[in-house]
């Protein structure tokens, strides 16, 4: 049974996240045994929120929403690292901060694609987010390269 989340309290917060993210990562599996929090997840991700959008019931919405922006959060955890944590802002969401990267919310990453369609696609948001972080990273190595 999954959790509402509650953004009031962070620690508790962010281990229902990952359980909710298992309980995805367990829907899977059920068809992709390979799934991990990496791109392969993602991928599946992504095809799993198009299949569904067109059926989802209203009432269920929220939910659905939750627990996928949880698997998508801890997917972007595995390959950027970083914490979830609460927007400082007045509405509060839950985000993921990524020390040098910044902040990313996967919820409402989940969300957009959910209500929007494709070009809101979780896919292509973490395929850009990785081909820019491996750009910083040649950057940096260049950097270093030349300064030696």
């Amino acid at each position: 049974m999954t959790q509402r989340l509650d953004p009031t309290q962070h620690l508790h917060t962010a281990g229902l996240c990952r359980r909710n993210a298992l309980h995805v990562a367990q829907l899977a599996w059920t068809t992709h045994p390979a799934v991990g929090f990496d791109l392969a997840g993602v991928r599946w991700l992504d095809r799993h929120i198009e299949k569904s959008r067109p059926h989802l019931p209203a009432g269920y919405l929220d939910e659905f929403v939750q627990l996928m922006g949880c698997f998508y959060g801890e997917c972007i955890l595995a390959a950027f690292g970083g914490q979830w944590m609460m927007s400082h802002d007045d509405r509060g969401h839950l985000g993921i901060e990524t020390p040098g990267l910044g902040v990313t919310f996967p919820i409402r990453a989940v969300e957009a694609h959910v209500v929007d369609g494709a070009k809101w696609s979780v896919a292509v948001a973490y395929l850009t987010a990785t081909e820019y972080v491996g750009g910083l990273a040649s950057l940096d190595a260049s950097v270093v390269e030349v300064a030696a």
